[in-house]
């Protein structure tokens, strides 16, 4: 488990170097014309996730020392749960701008979906549930999944800079989405041997939380691809908006708690860095 933990450290440490550069790409673009609320949220959700990036990059490169090493290095683990503490509260701003935006677009335009109900933004009634057909007592099949867009078509955009971008930040958040399922196979496997044992209660408490944070972390990253992949698919812009709104809410959740893991972690990593600075690394 610790050398798996390695592989997700340094793995992680590389995307995040490059989500910080396209996030800082992305705000130099969004903050330049700030008319708008939807402007103003946009340009905060590109500059916190260039900032949430880098702290993160801090955490993953302090956490590659604590698992890639042969011994526990007390100060760097000291560090990544205070950055990474840090880092996941940027996560929730984040998720907290984007939902200002993307669940308000998704809100606004959302196309009438072919099952036959859906929700309009009512003048009188902020909530209001309608018929937009009548109701077929036959089901009716989902739409077919996306098709694969012609390999010659794939770099044929005209924005050929943005179209870039996303497909850095599609790889980003894919590798973001299945190592945070790796940590959650981690934060199982901690579990089955320290929560059946009494002095290892508070850590299996602290790898329950990380459970929760790390599989909302995987649902959020996993939607946001969906929506910046879309370049390699012909997808209906309904589908879009819901994961774009989706990774938006799952941040917020997904970084709250992750941030709740590291700070129970925190106490007991720095105080091992009070206590074992005069002594050296810790054994595995």
């Amino acid at each position: 488990a610790v050398q798996v933990s390695c592989a997700l450290d340094v793995s992680q440490a590389l995307v995040r170097l490059m989500g910080a550069i396209t996030g800082a790409n992305s705000a130099k673009s969004s903050c330049s014309d700030l008319n708008g609320s939807d402007a103003k949220a946009k340009c905060s959700s590109d500059i916190t996730g260039a900032l949430y990036n880098f702290i993160l990059l801090a955490a993953m490169i302090s956490q590659s020392v604590v698992h890639c090493g042969e011994t526990i290095d007390a100060p760097a683990a000291c560090s990544a749960a205070v950055t990474g503490f840090i880092g996941n509260l940027g996560i929730v701003a984040n998720g907290g701008s984007g939902l200002v935006y993307q669940c308000e677009l998704w809100w606004r335009h959302h196309p009438v979906p072919p099952y036959g109900v859906t929700t309009t933004k009512a003048t009188h009634h902020p909530t209001r549930f309608h018929w937009t057909t009548p109701p077929s007592p036959q089901l009716k099949l989902p739409p077919a999944l996306p098709t694969l867009v012609p390999q010659e078509y794939w770099a044929d955009n005209s924005n050929h800079e943005n179209y870039e971008v996303d497909m850095t930040n599609c790889i980003v958040n894919m590798v973001l989405g299945t190592t945070n399922l790796g940590r959650a196979a981690i934060s199982i496997m901690d579990q089955v041997k320290k929560c059946p044992i009494q002095a290892g209660q508070e850590a299996c408490a602290t790898d329950i939380v990380s459970l929760f944070g790390a599989l909302g972390l995987a649902a959020r990253y996993l939607s946001i691809a969906v929506v910046d992949c879309n370049g390699f698919f012909e997808s209906g812009d309904s589908a879009l908006a819901e994961a774009d709104c989706t990774g938006a809410i799952m941040g917020v959740a997904g970084g709250a708690v992750s941030a709740a893991a590291q700070a129970m972690a925190l106490e007991k990593a720095c105080d091992d860095a009070v206590m074992h600075q005069h002594k050296g690394p810790l054994p595995r």
